[in-house]
């Protein structure tokens, strides 16, 4: 059986568990980022990139309702992008939604980005939406 995991943020995570569906043993993740705060940079003028956030449980609950069975949770604390390649590494297949639906390179934001350059397992990339929307806007 092959063991999925996805990766549950509050946008595109519709078309990431639509695309899980039929592919074997789904682990749903969300990575929360509740820790002490990063060390400061220079003088402590380092400010965080993106503020400490919980696992969203409702979200996780939207996420099994869609999928349609019960599925692992996972919540593991850290800067999001490294907690998902690190998770990922169990894992057969990672799938994740780009960031927007803006054509190009743009569709995918910083952290994704990340994800796609360092994980060590195959990658599902999808664009967030209704999954039938085929992708971004047509000009």
């Amino acid at each position: 059986m092959r063991l999925v995991l996805v990766w549950v943020t509050p946008t595109g995570w519709e078309a990431c568990v639509d695309a899980a569906r039929d592919l074997g043993d789904v682990t749903l993740l969300q990575v929360s980022d509740v820790g002490p705060p990063a060390p400061g940079g220079l003088l402590g003028r380092h400010r965080p990139p993106h503020p400490p956030v919980a696992a969203d449980e409702d979200l996780f609950d939207a996420a099994e309702e869609r999928l349609g069975r019960e599925a692992e949770r996972l919540s593991p604390p850290g800067e999001p992008e490294h907690a998902v390649v690190d998770a990922a590494d169990d894992f057969d297949l990672l799938i994740l939604s780009r960031t927007n639906l803006r054509p190009g390179p743009h569709s995918i934001g910083h952290g994704t980005r990340f994800v796609v350059d360092h994980a060590r397992c195959p990658i599902l990339l999808v664009w967030p939406g209704e999954p039938d929307s085929g992708g971004p806007p047509r000009p």
